[in-house]
């Protein structure tokens, strides 16, 4: 009985040490990447408490960028974003669940994410999500926003788009992130990226519900793992972050790794960010001023003085 336990143990040792070299390599210091952020959620799916974790990029030291499935909860009648206060976020830290802690005082999903796109017939199309900070941010050389592409308009990515021409090449970029199933370290791994046509044969030869679960090249990247690697997580090219991570094909290591394009929502993101700070809203919901405070503070106080002396 004692060397069939040892021997059970040393065989979980073996296949955890396998999984884990099938996810890349280990970041050695958070300074390379200080725009990465770990989030932590508690999902609470038909009454089963758990914690879900996910990966997400710094924008500037109020907003983070994350994909939309991962901040939302579905039941059987409907499915709602996770409530802000049940999400916390990690930054400079290499490990999850370290670092400085952030809460969540909103949860804002592209208007256009759907999880079956049944018009476009692909999968996750528009799968982003910016959560708004309760605090902000303090920079350093361990915590700063990530580099995003140029933005481009829906229709003229095949024109102008850098991220086109590294798809056009084939460039081989890298994936950042704390891997799946979760790694207690941020890992990275090498990955090139492949044309649509390619990636939706790779995708309908690995899932089932083909109809639904094709890519969108206009909205969707696509890229392989290099040896196997079951590694995943947002992709960068050329220094800038030109897709956030949305789904992989199920149950095969070099399966395509699908990423919603940055470029194309770049505009999206600065107009929620630019909208958000014209009306500041405290965590309890009341709205401060966002005009001059000594005008609003000369207007208050003449009305006061004008109702109470005549």
């Amino acid at each position: 009985q004692i060397l069939v336990m040892l021997s059970l143990k040393y065989f979980v040792y073996f296949g955890w040490f396998l999984l884990q070299s099938a996810q890349g390599k280990s970041v050695r210091n958070i300074k390379i990447f200080p725009f990465m952020a770990f989030l932590e959620l508690k999902n609470d799916y038909l009454n089963f408490d758990f914690k879900k974790t996910c990966g997400a990029t710094i924008l500037n030291p109020r907003f983070v960028l994350t994909a939309a499935h991962c901040v939302r909860k579905c039941r059987p009648s409907a499915c709602l974003a996770i409530p802000p206060e049940d999400i916390q976020v990690y930054t400079g830290t290499l490990l999850g669940r370290k670092g400085v802690v952030r809460g969540v005082e909103r949860v804002l999903i592209h208007p256009q994410f759907r999880r079956l796109d049944f018009e476009n017939g692909c999968f996750n199309n528009y799968d982003l999500a910016i959560l708004v900070l309760d605090t902000s941010l303090h920079f350093n050389e361990n915590i700063s926003s990530v580099a995003l592409p140029k933005s481009v308009r829906l229709g003229e990515e095949s024109f102008y788009s850098d991220t086109s021409e590294y798809v056009r090449e084939h460039k081989q970029c890298t994936v950042v992130g704390w891997g799946y199933p979760h790694h207690p370290k941020l890992k990275v791994e090498k990955t090139n990226l492949i044309e649509p046509q390619t990636c939706r044969q790779a995708v309908e030869l690995r899932i089932h519900n083909v109809q639904h679960s094709s890519v969108c090249p206009e909205t969707q990247l696509c890229s392989l793992m290099a040896n196997n690697s079951c590694h995943r997580g947002n992709i960068m090219c050329e220094g800038t972050q030109v897709g956030v991570e949305s789904f992989s094909a199920r149950g095969k290591c070099n399966g395509p790794n699908v990423y919603t394009r940055t470029d194309i929502n770049v505009g999206w993101m600065e107009e929620v960010m630019k909208s958000y700070r014209a009306n500041v809203f405290t965590r309890s919901g009341t709205c401060t001023y966002s005009g001059p405070v000594l005008w609003n503070t000369f207007v208050v106080v003449t009305t006061y003085f004008i109702f109470n002396l005549f």
